[in-house]
Parts: C-alpha cells; structure tokens; sequence
C-alpha cells in the first residue's frame, strides 16, 4: 500500500494559478488526500497570502496576470529560502534555463499534470 497520501494529511498548500479550472482540479485533487488547500488568482494575491512557515508546498502556474509565477517563486525564496516552490506550467522552455531550473524552483510539472506528478511535488 501506499503509504504517501498519509503522509500528505494535514499539509498546506498554497496554488497560485489564474485558470479557475486548474484551481479546482489540484483542489479537488489534493483535498481528498488531506491536503489542506489557499489558493490565489495571480502572483500578487499569492504573495499576500504567502507566509513564511505556512505552506509545506507553494504550486504556480508560470503565466498569469499581475505577476507571474517565476517571480512569485523568487519573491517566496528572497522571505524564506528554504519554501518548497514547485512550477506547474506548459512553459517548460521559459522556464529551464541552459537545460536546469532556475534556483529559486524546486521542481517543474509540466501541465497537463498527473496526479501522481502532484503528490511528487510534497516530496
């Protein structure tokens, strides 16, 4: 058996992504496992409701309105450098530079996304 949705129980995660369909589906997603769920609209309302020590996982999309996801990550890494940022986005190769992550990105999901791919992402 599985032993990872126990282990997901209780975390917080905090889904920054303007599509309201992918908000909904990562919810749906991660709160049958326990996974308890902020979202924001853009990277502006993300970084609002961003506190430090708050979210075991932060998941952005890359392009969004207002500010986007790249920035949201670096902003994150610049209040607390050791925030779990993950990129959730079909923008790998604006993403990736020279082949890596930029180092403010813990991890990329390219989108559409398996549910597998975001259980990984707590790890």
């Amino acid at each position: 058996m599985n032993e990872l949705p126990l282990k997901l129980r209780g975390k917080r995660v905090l889904i920054a992504d303007d599509e309201q369909s992918m908000r909904l589906l990562f919810r749906a997603f991660l709160e049958n496992l326990g996974v308890v769920v902020t979202e924001a609209v853009n990277g502006e309302e993300a970084l609002r409701l961003y506190i430090p020590g708050s979210f075991e996982l932060v998941l952005t999309d890359y392009a969004m309105p207002k500010m986007r996801g790249d920035a949201l990550a670096r902003a994150i890494k610049g209040m607390n450098p050791a925030q779990r940022v993950v990129m959730v986005s079909g923008f790998d190769d604006l993403i990736l530079q020279q082949g890596k992550l930029p180092v403010f990105i813990d991890g990329l999901i390219t989108k559409p996304c398996t549910c597998h791919q975001l259980t990984d992402a707590f790890l």
